[in-house]
Formats: C-alpha cells, sequence, structure tokens
C-alpha cells in the first residue's frame, strides 16, 4: 500500500479519498495520512468523515470513530454526522451529536458561536422537513436560538410540501429577509395548490422587492399561465427573458413550448422548439404533446422520429402524448405499431395511461374484441377503468351482441 501512496501529497490524497466506495480504501487513505502526518489536519480528516459516513450506513460507525479520535473536532464534521444519522437506521444518535455541539461550542468557538449555532440547527431542521417529521421541525424552530434565511425557508419548505400553503404564506409574510428560494418556494407551493392566481400576484410582488427572478421562477410562472390560459403574462415573461438575456434552453425552452401549446398558439410554440439548440427529453415531449392537443397527430409522430434520430431515449410520458396524439387524429395502425414498439424497441412497460389510449381509439373504431383482448393484459387493481371505457364504447356502437359477449360470457 505505501507504494501507492508513496508519491502522492495531501491533494492528491483528498481526492483519492473522495473517490472511495468502499470501507478498504477508506481505510487505505486513513493509514495514508497517519504515514505523511496529515492526520491531525481538520481539512483532511473532515473530508474523509464526510465521504464515509455517506458511502454507505455500514461505513457510518466508520466515520464517527475517526470524528471521536479527533481532538477537537469542527463544525463541518458535527454537522456532516448529524444530517448522515438523522438520515440513517439509528437517527437518535442524530439528538445526541447535536446536545454534545451545543456543549462544546462555547469553548471550542467562542467568537463564531451565533454562526455556528444556526449552520448546526439547520442541519438538523433539514432532516425533518426532508423527512416529513413537520411537527417536530415546528419544534425544533421555535426552539433555535438564531435563525437565518436558510432556516426559514426550510420551514417553508415543509409548509409547501406538506400541502399547508396558507401556512407557509403566513411565514413568509412573517421573514424580515427574503432570496429567491424564498420566493420560488412560495411560489411553486402556489403553483402545486392550483391557485395560479397568487402565483401572479406573488411575482408582481417579487418584482416590486429587490429579489431578481432566477430561471426556475420563469419555469414555474410560464407553468401557470400554461394552466390557466393566460396567454397574455405568458408573452410577457417570454418578453421578460430576451429583455434579461436568458438562454432558452431545456427546462425553459419546455416550460414555454408547453405554455404557448396550451394556450393556443401552437406555431409559436413550434417556432420555439426548432429554434433551441439544447434540447432534452422533457422538451421533446412538451412539442408532442402541444401538436396532440390540437390534433396534429402525424405532426406529433413526425417530431417523434426527429427525436429518436437525435438520440434522444423517449419515456414514459412520451408514449402517452403520442398515443393521445394518434387517438385523437384517428391513426390507428401507426398506435397499434407506436405501442407495440414501447417494450420491444425501448423497453418501456405500458402502463395505464398508454392502455386507456388504446382502448379508446379501438373503441372509437368499433374494434371491440380487440380492445376486449387488450383490457384483459392490464393489472386486475387498474382493469376497471378500462372496463367503464369499453362499456361506453359498446353504447355508442349500439352493440349489443359484443356487449353480451364481453360482459355476459
Amino acid at each position: 500500500m505505501a507504494a501507492i501512496f508513496a508519491s502522492l501529497s495531501a491533494p492528491p490524497i483528498i481526492s483519492f479519498t473522495e473517490k472511495a466506495t468502499s470501507i478498504k480504501e477508506l481505510h487505505q487513505a486513513q493509514a495514508y495520512m497517519i504515514k505523511t502526518g496529515i492526520s491531525h489536519d481538520p481539512f483532511s480528516i473532515s473530508r474523509l468523515i464526510s465521504v464515509a459516513s455517506k458511502t454507505s450506513h455500514e461505513t457510518l460507525p466508520y466515520a464517527y470513530s475517526l470524528f471521536a479520535e479527533f481532538p477537537q473536532p469542527n463544525t463541518y464534521m458535527y454537522n456532516t454526522l448529524i444530517r448522515a444519522y438523522a438520515l440513517s437506521p439509528s437517527p437518535n444518535f442524530s439528538w445526541f451529536l447535536f446536545l454534545k455541539l451545543l456543549q462544546d461550542e462555547e469553548h471550542l468557538f467562542p467568537d463564531k458561536l451565533p454562526r455556528v449555532e444556526v449552520v448546526s440547527w439547520n442541519a438538523l431542521l433539514s432532516v425533518y422537513v426532508e423527512k416529513g417529521l413537520l411537527d417536530l421541525a415546528v419544534s425544533l424552530f421555535r426552539e433555535m436560538p438564531v435563525k437565518d434565511v436558510e432556516s426559514w425557508n426550510f420551514m417553508l419548505s415543509g409548509y409547501v410540501t406538506s400541502g399547508l400553503v396558507d401556512e407557509a404564506r403566513r411565514m413568509f409574510d412573517e421573514m424580515m429577509t427574503k432570496d429567491v428560494v424564498s420566493w420560488n418556494i412560495m411560489i411553486t407551493g402556489y403553483a402545486n395548490a392550483g391557485k395560479y392566481d397568487e402565483v401572479l400576484l406573488l411575482f408582481k410582488d417579487m418584482q416590486r422587492s429587490t429579489v431578481k427572478p432566477d430561471n426556475r421562477t420563469i419555469v414555474t410562472l410560464l407553468s401557470s399561465c400554461a394552466s390557466t390560459g393566460a396567454w397574455q403574462q405568458g408573452k410577457w415573461l417570454h418578453a421578460y427573458i430576451d429583455r434579461n438575456g436568458l438562454e432558452v434552453q431545456g427546462f425553459l425552452a419546455t416550460a414555454l413550448v408547453d405554455m404557448y401549446a396550451k394556450c393556443g398558439c401552437i406555431e409559436k410554440a413550434r417556432e420555439i422548439f426548432y429554434s433551441t439548440s439544447k434540447k432534452d427529453v422533457s422538451t421533446w415531449n412538451a412539442m408532442i404533446a402541444g401538436l396532440s392537443i390540437h390534433g396534429y397527430g402525424r405532426d406529433a409522430i413526425k417530431v417523434f422520429s426527429e427525436m429518436v434520430s437525435n438520440a434522444f431515449k423517449p419515456n414514459e410520458v412520451t408514449f402517452v402524448s403520442l398515443l393521445s396524439a394518434c387517438s385523437r387524429a384517428g391513426l390507428l395502425e401507426e398506435a397499434q405499431e407506436i405501442f407495440s414498439n414501447m417494450f420491444s424497441l425501448y423497453g418501456i412497460t405500458p402502463q395505464i395511461e398508454h392502455y386507456g389510449c388504446m382502448v379508446d381509439l379501438l373503441g372509437r373504431f368499433g374494434l371491440l374484441s380487440e380492445a376486449a383482448e387488450l383490457v384483459a393484459g392490464v393489472p386486475e387493481k387498474e382493469a376497471h377503468i378500462m372496463w367503464e371505457s369499453l362499456l361506453s364504447a359498446c353504447r355508442n356502437h349500439d352493440n349489443g351482441p359484443c356487449f353480451s359477449r364481453i360482459f355476459l360470457g
């Protein structure tokens, strides 16, 4: 092992440590640090503890042993382990570490106590929020002697994730200092709750503040415009993007394509789509879905072909939009081929939404027996939805014999 590290200095061993994926490699890194005398360096041991705490739950006790053996652990070490244990099968141990930190801080870091405390409290607060333990998060937040904007943001996120948007808004209004994350959490919360008018009103408030919106803000706003058909507001946001030199790519391009398509401007959606040089799968899906909404089935298939030709791998959402496009346009043969290729060419197992599109299309063509055969392959707990659709198709075609054969045996 000595030969392996003989020529390494501190930076290379840190790089080796951060790439470690097993307890054996972590032990090798520690042995080298001991041999070269850097095992007393807080930065080096901090990195080793960090990697050990994230490698697996099995290496977490090793990370703690490194921490316990270090003469004066710093707050980075404490926070790393507090978070790791809180997310582990032994979350209660994070409380022990947290209380130990509060006991040790005053004599270890007297000049940095307020900031050290808030970082440490936030480490535990964030875990409660991520685990959905909102009551514990609220109690902890109330006990915090010092709070920063990140503390408030964690709580906002907790309320929004739990669907308590009104409670989040009350907290948001109490905040003396807000950053772009604060505004984005609140805007996203309203959007997820379907309160799109509140989204746009809150954005107006944001414009009057000193906080500048980022790409995430704009994407959420465009999605709200798409959901409400607010074309004028969406058009204004597009102009805002151009005025501020924001690059239209990825999620931002997707949001613009989706907004214009859902607001009835399919040609503008096409223009945005084809002028975007950096597309991702969601951008392609948005264009296919937009064409589907407007009944352009063959155009949707054409875009799908371009997508595959450009080496983008379609996903479940792609095929829902594609089959919906075929269903709306009455493209039965094309839909059957696409449905067949889903698994055979792309390895995607059809879900209830895909079956629904096919049953609807077969039903409208009067191919009720074929539709029934397809429904027979749907998992039983979801099949009742398909049978209801098929029953409706039998009624629409006034096909009593088929109804009797399928439903009465």
